[in-house]
């Protein structure tokens, strides 16, 4: 029962390409590296690129790759990924770095694993594209955890 549940009533050869994304991050990534060099810089499109890989699959019911990274990596290249990926890696060092700090405290800690849990959906999942609500609750959190890390240097006492 539990399988069935998870599974939504597909097959598990359906399951094993994740829904078929599989062969559309696949195609994706081998378009890219078929591009020119200033393509690969500066993507092929933004909102663009994602939509047209997926008309060439015939796939036209889907409106983006369903991995942000992937998706941010063929519209706008390596400038575009690379920010992303910055934004990422410092709130998760933020995070890193503050969890002495704020080791008792529950909102810092709640913020933080909720934060991480969007960072791991970004992967195969459309997490911060900005037609999804997950950009909201990514913005808000990200706002909250830069901020009280703000606030919590300026009034800090070290947990031992």
């Amino acid at each position: 029962m539990f399988l069935k549940y998870i599974g939504r009533g597909y097959e598990i050869d359906h399951l094993t390409k994740l829904s078929g994304r599989l062969d559309w991050w696949v195609y994706a990534y081998e378009t890219y590296l078929d591009s020119s060099l200033l393509e690969r810089f500066v993507g092929l499109g933004f909102n663009v690129a994602n939509r047209n890989l997926l008309y060439d699959l015939d796939d036209v019911g889907a409106s983006s790759l369903h991995s942000d990274y992937l998706d941010s990596l063929i519209s706008s290249g390596i400038i575009g990924f690379s920010m992303i990926f910055i934004c990422f890696l410092t709130l998760i060092f933020k995070i890193y770095k503050k969890r002495r700090l704020v080791k008792h405290d529950s909102l810092f800690i709640r913020l933080s694993l909720i934060f991480i849990l969007l960072f791991i959906r970004s992967f195969s999942g459309t997490t911060i594209s900005f037609h999804n609500f997950f950009l909201i609750l990514f913005l808000i959190i990200s706002i909250g955890i830069a901020n009280y890390s703000y606030e919590r240097n300026s009034t800090s006492h070290y947990v031992n």
